[in-house]
């Protein structure tokens, strides 16, 4: 399948071509030429493409292996690459008292402001507490936003 990593390679690979083609999209879109569902479409599959791609464990290490045979930060085709590690921590096997008891507290708090959260979510008006604090219900926005799903 050769045919699919070609159409990668006509997509912008500078700032400024970036720039160029978002611009241009964009005026296309609000010029009326296109059908925005359809932009939408396709821009879920590339999403979706992208993220398959960029998390393939093999096609990583495939990457790093070229980048190898070169220096640890480098230019190529005008992008700044730099092959670095980073560095995880496992702390179950720790038995650390301070941690492992604070990690307790830090999940029961955040059970305890998500419940507090629905309690305030489900408030219409202002409400009393019993010290007689008022408490009053959360500011809330509204936006339009869409789903797309491929079936």
């Amino acid at each position: 399948m050769e045919k699919a990593i070609s159409y990668l390679k006509v997509l912008p690979e500078t700032t400024q071509e970036l720039q160029s083609f978002y611009l241009d999209v964009k005026n296309t879109l609000m010029g009326g030429n296109e059908n925005p569902l359809d932009f939408m479409r396709n821009l879920k599959a590339m999403e979706m493409l992208l993220k398959m791609l960029s998390s393939d464990k093999e096609i990583k290490e495939l990457v790093i292996q070229e980048a190898e045979k070169y220096d640890k930060k480098f230019d190529y085709k005008n992008v700044s690459f730099e092959l670095s590690q980073r560095r995880t921590f496992d702390y179950t096997n720790c038995d650390d008292y301070i941690f492992n008891d604070s990690s307790e507290k830090m999940d029961f708090y955040k059970e305890k402001i998500k419940e507090r959260q629905t309690f305030l979510k489900s408030l219409k008006e202002p409400v009393f507490d019993e010290t007689g604090t008022q408490i009053n219900p959360p500011i809330y926005k509204v936006n339009d936003i869409i789903t797309v799903k491929f079936k």
